[in-house]
């Protein structure tokens, strides 16, 4: 065998963490704040691609828009404050979202980039219970 560590060690380089049981990296710094009684599941900060993007609706976006997130059904959508659909939401944290909304926190996700048919967004929290 070579090298040393497991061979999980790849799992954990790059820019996001695979251990939700340490502190975030990446966008948007380290998550939480607040003490372990705070409900830092809820506090969430993702940068994640809109999946299947409108492009009439994509290509009026820009950098600092916010989209708010709503429930269609089992799906996470991103609608402008034209209630147009821009395209939905799916990314590793999707059931802490959906179990969030259910709590009464709302979200909204921040346009980050738009080059072409790709919309790079943050999901972050707008309000919460």
């Amino acid at each position: 065998m070579s090298g040393s560590g497991s061979s999980d060690d790849w799992k954990y380089r790059g820019t996001g963490s695979v251990d939700s049981s340490s502190p975030r990296r990446g966008v948007g710094g380290i998550s939480g704040g607040g003490t372990d009684g705070g409900n830092t599941k809820c506090d969430i900060h993702e940068e994640t691609p809109l999946n299947s993007p409108v492009p009439t609706v994509i290509q009026k976006l820009h950098p600092g828009d916010l989209l708010t997130l709503e429930l269609q059904g089992h799906s996470v959508v991103a609608v402008t404050s034209n209630r147009e659909r821009a395209g939905s939401i799916t990314f590793r944290r999707l059931a802490d979202l959906l179990e969030c909304i259910g709590e009464g926190w709302t979200y909204v996700a921040e346009v980050k980039r738009v080059s072409g048919g790709l919309c790079m967004v943050l999901v972050r929290p707008e309000s919460h219970p």
